[in-house]
């Protein structure tokens, strides 16, 4: 688990150094530890748009339940707000997928990939590994060794953003989304 509170929705910032996890609403710092951190990716399921604030005195907004790859122009934001307006952005970048309460995965070189809730999605329709695992469905979500759910079983939170690489669900045999519980693991 990345983000702290998983009762609080979030935006999830892939950097090239750094990983931010911001929850609620309000202002965020970014790269405030000045290693000149570029942001690669985001994952906005705050449930609220997300602006990005640049230094040139520019914004980029970000509609919510999407899955980013972010410009190099905008990849240097002074502050990430998540702001309390939860319509959709009236002009910003495309988004790789996403527009539903989604699970998301990320690995090298792979493409985005999201998930539908209520679902099982086998390894053959699985794009792996995966390097980060989001899931903003309200529900648990589970990873299962084998296509057939059998084997290993892992149980993910709903709300939360989650580091996956060099562990077993890097490589997930299927993913199940068809959980109505909204419980913590």
């Amino acid at each position: 688990m990345y983000c702290a509170d998983p009762s609080l929705a979030f935006a999830f910032v892939i950097g090239a150094i750094n990983d931010y996890c911001d929850q609620g609403t309000g202002y965020f710092a970014f790269d405030e530890n000045g290693n000149d951190d570029t942001a690669n990716y985001m994952f906005n399921q705050s449930g609220y748009r997300v602006w990005f604030h640049l230094g040139d005195g520019g914004s980029v907004c970000y509609s919510n339940n999407y899955l980013y790859n972010i410009a190099s122009s905008d990849a240097q934001p002074l502050t990430i707000q998540i702001s309390t307006n939860s319509n959709l952005c009236d002009d910003g970048p495309s988004a790789l997928c996403g527009g539903f309460p989604m699970v998301g995965a990320l690995g090298p070189n792979n493409p985005a990939q999201c998930f539908l809730h209520n679902s099982i999605y086998d390894g053959a329709e699985l794009v792996l590994p995966w390097w980060y695992m989001t899931n903003g469905t309200g529900y648990r979500v589970w990873l299962h060794q084998d296509a057939d759910g059998s084997g290993w079983a892992d149980c993910f939170n709903h709300g939360n953003a989650f580091i996956v690489y060099s562990t077993r669900d890097a490589n997930p045999g299927n993913l199940d989304t068809t959980s109505t519980d909204g419980s913590s693991c």
